[in-house]
């Protein structure tokens, strides 16, 4: 093993980089074309992103899951006390 490692894996690691450098070259007009047709998304509102409840705190929140889960999720939210909402989003604006 430590022959292979020290004789034969150099030569491995050289030829990868070599064949990696031809390979973003002979790509580069294609994905520069690909690049040239995609069309840019607008930038997204805040309001229009999407929010999604991480299951742990559904459960907490709504209760539902076993007696185990809702126990569980009781002594994290105690120990946490995490705020529920995003306070940037609730501030009165200035």
């Amino acid at each position: 093993m430590q022959l292979f490692a020290y004789e034969v894996m150099p030569e491995f690691k050289t030829r990868e980089i070599e064949r990696e450098k031809r390979k973003q070259e002979e790509l580069a007009p294609y994905v520069e074309k690909a690049l040239a047709r995609k069309q840019a998304m607008k930038p997204l509102r805040d309001e229009d992103i999407p929010v999604y409840i991480a299951l742990g705190r559904k459960i907490a929140e709504e209760g539902t899951g076993t007696e185990r889960q809702k126990q569980n999720a009781k002594l994290w939210a105690d120990a946490a006390k995490v705020t529920l909402s995003d306070p940037d989003r609730t501030a009165p604006a200035a």
